[in-house]
């Protein structure tokens, strides 16, 4: 998905029932981060601050 990306919003529909159909479900990012002091590197991967 882009910003401003011209078809993005008339596909959503359809990638959301794809995600959903394949096991996947939508959760808020807050159930999924650490707590903690931790770090995202630049691979998206999350690290204890030391």
């Amino acid at each position: 998905m882009h910003n401003g990306a011209k078809n993005t919003p008339e596909a959503l529909p359809q990638i959301i029932d794809a995600v959903r159909d394949a096991g996947y479900e939508f959760v808020p990012i807050s159930e999924i981060l650490l707590e903690g002091d931790y770090q995202t590197d630049h691979e998206g991967r999350m690290h204890l601050s030391q």
